[in-house]
């Protein structure tokens, strides 16, 4: 007969000494289901009752739910080696870390957002326990090493959760030089980055030596084309964080001269200003309370305010083609003038006329070439006259190019086109289209379906905002545009433009009708900004562009330490000291000037003054980076807003609670038999094989819940 003490003490040999753990408890899964094995037990409880129970059980665990029940979650103690890679499996930290974190997928910190930001919005959603837990406890204890240290304490914790979270490592060590990697941190991938954890008005700074020592030596800068990519990570809430904007942004070889133009001497020139994140995210977003905006919701909320100012744009008359002065009044008087002028000096249009005949070319009756009157003509006859004779321009440019033509017969037609009779009759300058008012396309243009639509949008918004303009919200109807005429229609167009700029000033960014997101449209132009600053390393350039296009090439064209790498380390350090010491020279002629009331002189620059540049940081705008748009060669990207307080943490934690709390009731009341079940067999003396029979069945229970959630979990 088997000895059931000495079963049950096997299977729970050391238990008592050990910390209870998911990983124990799986542990004792395998143990019991070994000791059923060899018992040969069923649970003497039938289905029913176990589910019975279960309910009963669930149903008592839900009416005692805390309302903050998500900070009894697990706690991960906060730890520097989060960032400290585990190769041999002895960094515990890292590893708790990881497990937790496990169920956020992706592997750059875009996807990690991207994915958070679904968990987020579609709250309810998502079944998987592993998954809601993972998030929740990412956003508590992402809350906790922003707000709970200082800055500096923050943000090396930051790095080392950043670097936990992609599978990477953080760099605490010191280059060849002595001195620390301006890299914080590399990926899984081993790509460099450097980390800021900012306030919205604080900028990137940095040792430009180093950065582009960084960019001429490091291999780690090869793993992304040689750069380093900046992670900014903007922190908004007056006493504590309750959002972050992350922003990233790579600089390298091919960019530095754009996002450092001030070092190198360059004055950089947008498009358009800079929007601040702080504006951005002080309204509320249509993304809802909680969830990253820049992903999809913000790229939903573009194309929104896009296609909604689309039809304002063709109420306006900008769009699809500009509605123009020249199309709504024609140039018939502008052309009867040049007509005339041409047909003044009859000699020298009779001989041009012969001069044409002389390609082979038929003068066509439409030009009118005799005919000195136009004044009598209406604007249809002189629209006709203008057409024919832009044709007959076309005709007889494409005779000269012919070489059947003779070129004496080329000769004698340049020799008699004089350009000012040329100019006049063709009348060059005049709009390709056409000279006569259009009214039509005008009208079609302005009461179309998209462009009535338009105007509802202004409508409203203006009412909503007390807005008033009477010609240019009213809509009008074809007849009265027709009656108004082409100075009517373009009033209207004038008054509708303003109200559209109006408008789109006064409505918050992320407005779905008439907000909008500030962007530069094309590229940064650069000029130099300092005397004698078109010189490097002796070589004179004639623009900045040339100057970007020689260091571009140098550094693409070379590998780090190469000869052709250290000319363009040295060359930019170069133009950095010439900068810094031109820019000392500015500074000290402008405080002497001012002591002195001197007139201005030229400026110099001396070796003397070299104690005086000692300036030796870069520093990078943060309205620069907080820029919703910049051109592509910024590699710049906005990767949204999270948002972290304890209040969204809460309501996204209850929104999750129904389905969470259902299956985590499974699991401990499952627990529970087993824990009742090992009391009563060790310490009852009463039915101790009953105690066993049912811990047994709790175990079994246990781990068919467990089985059930990995295989929920493992779905794709």
């Amino acid at each position: 007969m088997f000895d059931l003490n000495k079963l049950v003490a096997e299977a729970y040999e050391n238990e008592r000494n050990k910390d209870f753990s998911f990983d124990r408890l799986v542990e004792m899964v395998e143990s019991m289901m070994i000791l059923q094995e060899s018992l040969g037990l069923k649970s003497i409880l039938k289905e029913e009752q176990l589910t019975q129970a279960l309910q009963n059980a669930q149903k008592e665990v839900e009416s005692e739910l805390p309302a903050e029940w998500h900070k009894l979650l697990p706690k991960i103690e906060i730890s520097e080696r989060w960032g400290v890679a585990d190769p041999t499996g002895d960094n515990e930290a890292r590893q708790q870390f990881e497990t937790y974190m496990s169920a956020i997928g992706g592997s750059t910190v875009k996807e990690k957002l991207t994915n958070i930001a679904t968990f987020v919005n579609n709250k309810t959603q998502d079944t998987d326990t592993r998954k809601v837990l993972s998030n929740i406890i990412f956003l508590d204890l992402l809350s906790t090493v922003v707000n709970n240290f200082s800055p500096s304490g923050s943000g090396f914790l930051f790095e080392a959760f950043l670097a936990g979270l992609l599978g990477g490592t953080q760099m605490v060590g010191k280059t060849e030089e002595g001195v620390l990697d301006i890299d914080d941190l590399v990926d899984a991938e081993g790509r460099p980055i450097s980390l800021k954890l900012l306030t919205p008005t604080t900028g990137v700074k940095g040792s430009i030596e180093n950065l582009l020592k960084f960019l001429a030596h490091s291999s780690k800068a090869q793993e992304i084309g040689g750069g380093i990519i900046y992670l900014c990570v903007y922190k908004y809430g007056r006493d504590k964080t309750k959002a972050l904007g992350f922003y990233e942004f790579t600089i390298d070889g091919d960019n530095i001269y754009y996002w450092l133009a001030d070092e190198f001497g360059f004055k950089t020139t947008f498009i358009s200003e800079p929007i601040n994140e702080r504006r951005m995210t002080q309204e509320p977003t249509v993304a809802g309370k909680i969830g990253v905006r820049g992903t999809g919701r913000y790229d939903a909320l573009i194309r929104k305010q896009t296609a909604n100012d689309d039809k304002i744009k063709k109420a306006a008359g900008v769009m699809p083609h500009t509605i123009t002065a020249n199309q709504l009044l024609g140039k018939t008087e502008e052309a009867k003038q040049k007509f005339a002028a041409a047909a003044s000096d009859s000699n020298a249009r009779q001989a041009y006329k012969t001069a044409i005949e002389g390609l082979g070319i038929k003068i066509p009756s439409e030009v009118a070439f005799d005919d000195t009157l136009f004044t009598d003509k209406t604007d249809e006859q002189i629209n006709n006259i203008y057409l024919a004779r832009r044709t007959l321009e076309k005709q007889i440019k494409n005779h000269l190019k012919r070489t059947t033509v003779g070129d004496d017969k080329k000769a004698a037609y340049e020799a008699a086109a004089d350009k000012a009779l040329v100019n006049n009759f063709f009348g060059t300058g005049l709009p390709a289209a056409g000279v006569a008012p259009d009214l039509q396309p005008a009208i079609d243009q302005l009461t179309s379906r998209e462009a009535r639509d338009g105007m509802k949008i202004m409508q409203g918004v203006a009412q909503d905002y007390g807005y008033e303009s009477p010609i240019g919200l009213r809509d009008y109807s074809a007849a009265e545009l027709k009656k108004m005429g082409g100075q009517g229609i373009i009033d209207i167009l004038d008054a509708r433009k303003k109200a559209r700029s109006d408008l789109r000033t006064f409505v918050r960014p992320d407005n779905p009708y008439m907000g909008f997101f500030k962007q530069t449209i094309t590229k940064a132009d650069q000029e130099y900004l300092y005397p004698d600053s078109n010189v490097l390393q002796g070589q004179a350039f004639g623009t900045p562009e040339e100057m970007i296009s020689y260091l571009q090439t140098l550094y693409k064209d070379s590998e780090p330490n190469s000869p052709e790498r250290e000319e363009w380390l040295n060359s930019m350090l170069a133009r950095y000291k010439n900068v810094n010491l031109a820019a000392a020279a500015a500074k000290k002629k402008k405080e002497k000037k001012k002591n002195n009331k001197e007139p201005e002189a030229k400026t110099t620059v001396n070796e003397g003054l070299l104690t005086e540049a000692t300036e030796t940081q870069f520093e990078i705008n943060s309205d620069l980076i907080t820029k919703t748009r910049l051109p592509a060669f910024y590699k710049h990207e906005r990767l949204g807003v999270l948002k972290i307080d304890d209040e969204s943490v809460k309501e996204l934690a209850a929104s999750y609670a129904e389905g969470v709390l259902r299956d985590i009731a499974k699991l401990f009341v499952a627990l529970d038999k087993v824990t009742k079940g090992l009391t009563g067999y060790f310490l009852s003396d009463k039915d101790r094989f009953v105690s066993a029979s049912n811990t047994l069945g709790g175990m079994q229970e246990l781990q068919q819940e467990v089985t059930k959630q990995v295989k929920t979990s493992e779905t794709p």
